[in-house]
């Protein structure tokens, strides 16, 4: 190696253990620093002091690493935690920037596909739904090199929120006790604000027709408003509690 530029990201197109095989196949002209199974740890295949043919041009710059699977193919979250890791300790050892890159010349996270043909002609590698996730490896190499600076990040993020999950039997009367999400949560006391406004409307019309019945000298509009009052009254701060085992309802007086 002459130079630490940064990290680059490639895709096998294939097995952890037929890349390995190929890899050590003299004949094959080929080899990367690093390979990154779809579960489990990283096996290292080059030294770091040494090049691996794996980006043609690029190979005296670059520390390489091929994810575990095919074109198209998203990274695990095993191969991101991985990547984290690597890319830190190449920041940590060769003080190589934590930053995105797409530029060959440049410095940090980069993609086998931004060397060009310079670099094989690899144009898609590792794929759109791997650089996708540059974001997530970038932001949590930067996490494992500040863990003093963690306690915001550590705090739910709304996403993650959303995927917890409760037990409990309100939402399926016919499945009491399956596991509903914080948006199957949303949706019940949305469908139950739905309801409870339905039947206002039908009991104000009701009384609007009562009224009008009457005959002559009574206050519709006074009594109608009256009884619609009373009703507002009657159903308020409805609230889910999710606290317990089961959720609760409560009534305004």
């Amino acid at each position: 190696m002459s130079e630490y530029r940064g990290l680059v990201l490639h895709i096998q197109d294939g097995t952890e253990d037929g890349s390995e095989a190929w890899f050590k196949n003299p004949d094959s002209q080929a080899s990367a620093h690093f390979l990154n199974p779809k579960s489990g740890g990283l096996r290292q295949l080059v030294d770091t002091d040494d090049k691996a043919w794996t980006e043609a041009a690029g190979n005296a710059y670059w520390i390489s690493v091929e994810n575990e699977g095919r074109g198209g193919d998203a990274l695990t979250p095993s191969q991101i935690e991985n990547c984290a890791q690597l890319l830190a300790w190449i920041h940590q050892t060769y003080g190589a920037p934590l930053q995105l890159t797409d530029d060959p010349n440049g410095r940090g996270l980069g993609w086998h596909g931004m060397g060009g043909a310079a670099w094989g002609g690899h144009y898609d590698c590792p794929g759109q739904a791997v650089l996708a996730q540059r974001g997530q490896i970038l932001a949590r190499a930067q996490q494992i090199n500040n863990p003093t600076n963690v306690q915001e990040d550590d705090m739910p993020s709304a996403q993650e929120v959303a995927a917890a999950v409760w037990s409990y039997g309100l939402a399926d009367p016919d499945t009491p006790g399956r596991a509903v999400a914080a948006g199957d949560i949303q949706a019940y006391a949305d469908h139950r604000h739905n309801v409870l406004y339905g039947q206002l409307a039908g009991l104000s019309a009701a009384v609007k027709t009562l009224a009008g019945l009457v005959g002559q000298g009574i206050d519709t509009a006074a009594v109608v408003t009256a009884v619609e009052q009373a009703i507002a009254a009657a159903v308020v701060n409805v609230h889910v509690d999710v606290t317990g085992t089961n959720p609760t309802a409560s009534k305004g007086n």
